[in-house]
């Protein structure tokens, strides 16, 4: 495939095997099908069911078309369940892992998805703005389930995986954006799945002309007459991404971001307690068995 020119980071979720040491696989579609690491990969679309659905690991899935990322290395629809009773999913598996990646950004796609959302009346209906008879090739779009998701889905028609991240640079991204993955029982182990830990890095851009994430960057800022490279603004600061732009948010939107990042706080807190009662934790080895 065609290298492309401009490029968006992201962060997506993948399986590991032990059996297949340093290998990453898709969670769901074509799932026995490993990817490499800094390589390009053109997606491919998954076998259809009668339906228009596709096939997957866990039964038949909507069918978009293209590889699947996100804003964020948040996915609480996707994990482990504790309890059977659980209505959702409580803990972050120990075979998956989260991973930087790029997807492509010369094609405007976006645009194509958002008309495609449009209703008769002319209101732009979010889980109705994608793409389901191609591939996004040469680009990507945002995509949202609904509304109140955390970040967006970044549906693109290739990815180049990076690297994968730790436990410890997930936590860090999150906390920044005011949000959180699933807790793990233990930590990932790198060494068992045939990784080298990486070492802790700042997940984003080195400057306001290179935003790849939706919810924090990092910035360049003068001080003293001395620029001063990689400062961290976060909406946590004040700030968010806006059509590429960082802009400072108005102080009803600042507190409504605070809120949703206390109630975010809470359920983490919640899922933690949660677990530690099922498996029997004493609160001495509750940071052990939990990463954090």
């Amino acid at each position: 495939m065609t290298t492309p020119s401009n490029t968006v980071k992201a962060y997506k979720l993948f399986r590991v095997n032990e059996k297949h040491p340093g290998k990453l696989f898709p969670l769901f579609v074509n799932s026995n099908t490993p990817l490499e690491i800094g390589k390009w990969h053109d997606a491919e679309s998954g076998e259809q069911t009668e339906s228009g659905k596709v096939k997957s690991k866990i039964g038949d899935l909507a069918y978009r078309p293209g590889f699947h990322s996100g804003d964020l290395p948040v996915a609480t629809h996707i994990g482990g369940k504790i309890s059977k009773d659980d209505k959702k999913p409580s803990y972050r598996p120990d075979n998956h892992v989260w991973a930087e990646v790029e997807v492509p950004n010369d094609v405007d796609w976006q645009t194509e998805a958002n008309k495609r959302g449009v209703n008769p009346s002319g209101k732009l209906i979010a889980a109705k703005a994608h793409i389901t008879d191609q591939l996004p090739i040469g680009g990507h779009y945002r995509y949202k389930t609904n509304p109140n998701m955390t970040g967006n889905w970044l549906i693109s028609g290739s990815m180049k995986i990076n690297r994968i991240v730790s436990d410890e640079e997930v936590k860090n991204i999150n906390n920044s954006a005011g949000t959180s993955d699933l807790p793990r029982l233990k930590p990932f182990d790198h060494e068992r799945y045939g990784f080298q830990k990486p070492q802790l890095q700042e997940s984003s851009v080195t400057n306001i002309h290179h935003i790849t994430m939706g919810r924090m960057a990092l910035v360049d800022r003068i001080r003293g007459g001395v620029l001063q490279m990689r400062h961290l603004v976060s909406e946590q600061a004040g700030y968010k991404i806006l059509d590429g732009s960082l802009v400072r948010m108005t102080p009803q939107e600042q507190r409504r971001r605070k809120r949703a990042a206390r109630i975010s706080a809470r359920k983490r807190r919640s899922k933690e307690a949660a677990i530690i009662r099922a498996q029997h934790l004493s609160l001495r080895k509750r940071a052990m068995r939990l990463g954090s």
